[in-house]
């Protein structure tokens, strides 16, 4: 395990944040798509698609292949909308982190092993708390996929709290 460190975010650390974030966020459209994939309403659909086909036109041949078409829209469907996500995140908050988080009362950290960037975390104080309490709102926890496993992620969130 390397050591690392946890420091407020630099503007020298943009580039890598923005890397970070996007391949973080990206990695979870794998997750995603298995776990539509388990939903009672996808099944059926399929079942549905599957079992109309068969007895209108008679075919399993075609009826699979239709699901098949089916599932590949799901993953497009999916992949798609990470994809604007990140691209909406990007062109938000992530374009001036320093404007978005620390000139609005909120921070930005960043987790740091061997002078590069492994790990970000951002947060806000929430405008209208309930309850009265001071709450804070994270935003844009991420780690390098290399760097997992090693309680950065754990120690960013200590860190802002």
């Amino acid at each position: 395990m390397a050591p690392y460190h946890i420091r407020q975010y630099q503007e020298r650390d943009h580039k890598r944040a923005l890397e970070l974030f996007s391949r973080g966020m990206i990695e979870h459209s794998s997750a995603s798509f298995r776990r539509m994939l388990t939903l009672p309403q996808i099944l059926l659909t399929l079942l549905g698609i599957l079992l109309t086909i068969v007895l209108v036109y008679g075919s399993w041949l075609l009826a699979t292949l239709c699901c098949l078409f089916v599932l590949l829209c799901l993953r497009l469907f999916d992949w798609l909308f990470w994809r604007n996500y990140v691209s909406t995140s990007l062109q938000a908050d992530m374009a001036d982190i320093t404007k978005s988080y620390l000139n609005a009362r909120g921070s930005f950290w960043v987790a740091e092993s061997g002078d590069q960037v492994v790990g970000i975390v951002g947060c806000l104080p929430v405008k209208n708390p309930q309850l009265g309490r001071k709450q804070l709102q994270l935003f844009r926890l991420s780690v390098s996929s290399q760097h997992r496993g090693q309680g950065i992620a754990k120690a960013l969130v200590r860190t802002v709290l």
